[in-house]
């Protein structure tokens, strides 16, 4: 009993962390199963064009339309949308010790934008704000001070030095730029609306709507009851073998917290114990 009493607060450690553990697993199943039922739906669903497409799920392929552009922060090119985060890397004093870490200093971005969608047989608008972007788009660029000092100027390293406002930089600096520019080639799992009856969550963008309504075939991509996915190729949904493992991880890692809450329980309650 007295070991059981000294040991309670390292007890209710462990089981804290198995409650933890269990949700962790149920969770890995819960996105298993959500990820299982958008493959699923890839597969059974044919791709469509864009004059073609009717009313409901949707599987389309093309390419982004040189429309609804904004200028990106770095190299000052035409893009759908952008997102770029600046960081330095400072010395930094924690529990465990001295050591390096990357602290942001700026980050800015146009949130996802709507935009138009084109194959050979025409364009339809796809209301991105509501979708799950699964694209690589990233371009990175770090700088020291050596690199600030000899380094030739480019776009980067400008950027870099207009967020700094500093044209030497005593510590190492970088930014990651998520950018999606027109001619990129995407895979959109989505549902196709009728333009005049599309309500988005937020009233913006009203003369991109109203364009949608004049440009056969008058459909807009958008979300549904499922799922409304951007990627850059079906591929980038996962696949069957992908998803099946998740779950044996999800439920191994439930049953096996469950297993250490319950042992927990048992071997150290004063009740059982007594």
């Amino acid at each position: 009993m007295t070991s059981g009493v000294a040991a309670e607060p390292a007890v209710l450690f462990v089981c804290a962390f198995a409650v933890v553990g269990i949700a962790a697993g149920i969770a890995i199943i819960v996105r298993a199963f959500r990820s299982l039922r958008e493959t699923w739906t890839a597969q059974i669903l044919p791709t469509s064009t864009v004059r073609a497409m009717a009313l409901g799920p949707v599987e389309l392929e093309g390419t982004i339309a040189s429309e609804l552009l904004v200028d990106d922060p770095v190299y000052g090119k035409p893009c759908v949308y952008f997102s770029v985060s600046v960081a330095q890397r400072v010395l930094t004093r924690t529990d465990e010790g001295i050591g390096w870490e990357w602290v942001g200093i700026h980050h800015e971005h146009t949130g996802q934008r709507p935009f138009w969608l084109q194959d050979a047989t025409g364009r339809s608008l796809v209301w991105a704000p509501e979708a799950d972007l699964r694209i690589d788009c990233a371009n990175s660029y770090s700088c020291g001070l050596f690199g600030s000092i000899f380094r030739s100027p480019s776009p980067s390293l400008d950027f870099l030095r207009r967020i700094k406002k500093q044209r030497v930089f005593v510590r190492q600096v970088r930014y990651v730029l998520d950018v999606l520019r027109p001619g990129h080639r995407v895979f959109i799992l989505g549902n196709a609306v009728a333009g005049n009856g599309f309500r988005p969550r937020e009233p913006a963008f009203p003369d991109v709507l109203a364009a949608a309504l004049e440009r056969a075939p008058r459909r807009i991509i958008t979300r549904g009851d499922g799922a409304f996915i951007i990627a850059e190729a079906a591929t980038a949904l996962h696949s069957g073998a992908n998803v099946v493992a998740r779950v044996v991880v999800g439920f191994g890692l439930a049953a096996f917290s469950f297993s250490v809450l319950v042992f927990f329980w048992f071997v150290f309650d004063p009740a059982f114990v007594g």
